[in-house]
């Protein structure tokens, strides 16, 4: 049955509106194609997209399908509560109607939409994990047909993050080989649009706030323009996902303030406070240059990146007011630095050769310090969480002490905290496959920091109130991706 066919049945529940031809996402229009049979594989809704704009997709978005089969969805969601949660909502086609009513498709998963207005509506409080989404049937969920350049399907799945996962990214700056720019047949233009350039200074950030359209087999491509670190060199490029663009620019932007401080930058590096001290002790993280420079770069976005630049007079204005500062900002991240890799050397000849006994804590907090440094942790933990490291190290520290007396305890405070991390973890990893990120979420997980230390050493104090139901009703609120 096509879709023509189900409008020619009746035009008053199915129309247009109900079933639309494309569906419109962060700048990119993509067809729709609508196969309704139980058989086929493809049944239900597929959206259309080219590889180039395959990573512009929002799973979230897609989650809310099109108006005329959203309802059915929601029904097929509330059925799939456990019993317990399910009795509260019934009968399941009234609660649909009623959040098909005050809702409307966003950014926001489905069933976080859901549940915040089954709530206002009940009082009742449903878990993020309690939403069982293996039973709602397939034809349910958004099916993707990707096509490469030439038009040919090359992959059909409904799994969209492991569709991104396992399909090349075009390369920066090369959306597509074969794209052709709207309104353009220039074969020059197809690899190269006349906006890109390389080895750019600061005038290439005046350039950075258009937006390109790139039409390719009836889809049109929102590209964007960034700066895009090569080596010592800054290259402007187009893009096809803003968030990519903004992370590279954000490289680019470092990069370009290096590149105007030639020789500022090479005394600074020269004059890092006990640099060979902090060298040795970086050993377990990485070499020496690496991390001078990361302390570099920190000390960039310190001094001059604090308020947006988004013109080449904010790029010249920033250079001007926090050159003066490099010095003592630097001198502070080394400081910084060597507090927490000094307070890093307790803990690690503490965990060497632990008797029997201790093993499974040992294990616990080697994954944890894993998760405290991960590669070039100077640059991407935030400073308003490295702050605290001597006080999360310290409380490793104390947990170690405390479990040789009391190994029963330290287990039990460990299962609290394990089964809150490993939710975590397995929505971090969801969001991240899907090139998405939630502020909420990272919050939380300095949240989960900060009961580690009320657990294991409550007498050093949380930098904010934390405990398992205050995690649990912020972790249930989380909707920001």
């Amino acid at each position: 049955i096509s879709k023509q066919d189900l409008m020619q049945q009746d035009a008053s529940h199915v129309s247009s509106e109900q079933f639309p031809d494309h569906l419109e996402m962060n700048g990119v229009s993509y067809p729709l194609d609508y196969h309704f049979d139980l058989s086929q594989h493809h049944d239900g809704v597929t959206l259309i997209t080219p590889v180039a704009a395959l990573h512009a997709i929002n799973a979230q978005y897609c989650e809310w399908l099109v108006p005329g089969m959203l309802r059915e969805k929601m029904i097929a969601l509330i059925r799939s509560l456990p019993k317990s949660i399910r009795r509260n909502f019934v009968p399941a086609p009234n609660f649909a109607d009623a959040c098909m009513e005050a809702l409307s498709a966003s950014n926001s998963p489905l069933t976080t939409a859901m549940g915040k207005h089954l709530k206002k509506m009940t009082g009742i409080e449903i878990p993020y994990d309690a939403w069982r989404l293996e039973q709602v049937n397939d034809h349910l969920l958004m099916n993707f047909r990707i096509i490469n350049a030439k038009g040919k399907v090359i992959r059909e799945t409904r799994n969209l993050s492991e569709a991104k996962e396992q399909t090349p990214e075009p390369g920066l700056g090369d959306i597509s080989p074969a794209i052709t720019l709207a309104g353009t047949g220039d074969s020059e233009q197809q690899s190269r649009h006349k906006l890109e350039q390389e080895e750019v200074g600061a005038d290439a950030i005046d350039l950075l706030d258009q937006v390109i359209d790139i039409e390719q087999h009836g889809v049109k491509i929102k590209a964007y323009p960034a700066l895009v670190k090569r080596g010592k060199k800054v290259d402007l490029k187009l893009l096809n996902a803003k968030q990519q663009a903004e992370e590279e620019i954000a490289k680019g932007l470092i990069q370009l303030f290096i590149n105007a401080l030639p020789e500022q930058i090479k005394h600074l590096k020269k004059s890092l406070p006990d640099i060979q001290s902090l060298c040795l002790k970086y050993v377990d993280f990485g070499g020496c240059e690496q991390m001078k420079q990361d302390i570099i770069n920190t000390t960039i976005v310190q001094c001059f990146m604090q308020q947006p630049i988004k013109s080449s007079s904010d790029f010249e204005r920033a250079l001007e007011t926090g050159r003066s500062e490099l010095i003592d900002t630097a001198s502070e991240w080394c400081q910084l630095l060597s507090e927490i890799l000094n307070q890093y050397k307790v803990i690690k000849k503490a965990l060497k050769n632990p008797p029997l006994t201790l093993l499974d804590i040992v294990s616990d907090i080697q994954n944890q310090l894993a998760y405290l440094f991960p590669d070039h942790f100077l640059t991407r933990i935030d400073k308003q969480w490295l702050k605290h490291y001597s006080r999360y190290l310290n409380a490793i520290q104390k947990r170690l002490e405390k479990a040789q007396g009391d190994i029963a305890r330290d287990r039990q405070h460990r299962l609290q905290i394990a089964g809150l991390w490993e939710a975590y973890l397995k929505r971090h990893n969801t969001l991240e496959k899907q090139h998405l990120v939630s502020e909420q979420l990272e919050h939380y997980r300095w949240m989960l920091e900060e009961y580690r230390v009320s657990l294991f050493a409550q007498e050093l104090k949380t930098l904010f109130p934390v405990s398992e139901k205050r995690l649990k009703s912020y972790w249930n609120g989380i909707e920001d991706v």
